[in-house]
């Protein structure tokens, strides 16, 4: 469990920050669920990969396991990677994983914080609120 410390801590604060960061927005929620399902998928595609390793079988191209680290699934990628202790020693891997999950926070940061995406900040707040009844409708029909 010691060696999920820092991913879990790492993890938490990833998503409490975002939530701190875009709390004022509609868009929030829908962001924050984007990033845990790419997450989700991230830790499915690393025990996925992990299995078919130690069974000789196909395996998951690196390059499809940075693109969900990079598309803001790190979070789950470092925690698979810590839990099923998968392509941790791979220095080229290792490489591309930073660089894929520092693309996503400069992504991230242009999205919440830079002023000149104000215009983009409005428009995904306007897509949230057009999309929340239809949300709020499939959550009922599903309970």
């Amino acid at each position: 469990m010691s060696v999920l410390r820092a991913p879990l801590l790492a993890t938490t604060l990833f998503f409490v920050g975002i939530w701190l960061a875009a709390g004022g927005y509609a868009f929030t929620p829908f962001l924050l669920a984007l990033l845990a399902l790419l997450s989700l998928i991230s830790i499915a595609l690393y025990g996925w990969d992990k299995r078919a390793a130690r069974r000789g079988t196909s395996r998951t191209p690196e390059k499809t396991l940075h693109l969900y680290a990079m598309l803001g699934g790190w979070p789950g990628a470092w925690l698979a990677q810590q839990a099923f202790r998968h392509k941790t020693v791979k220095p080229s891997f290792r490489r591309w994983f930073v660089v894929c999950v520092l693309l996503n926070l400069a992504v991230l940061a242009f999205l919440l914080f830079c002023p000149w995406n104000e215009p983009g900040r409005l428009w995904l707040d306007q897509k949230a609120l057009q999309w929340w009844p239809v949300v709020l409708h499939a959550a009922g029909a599903l309970a």
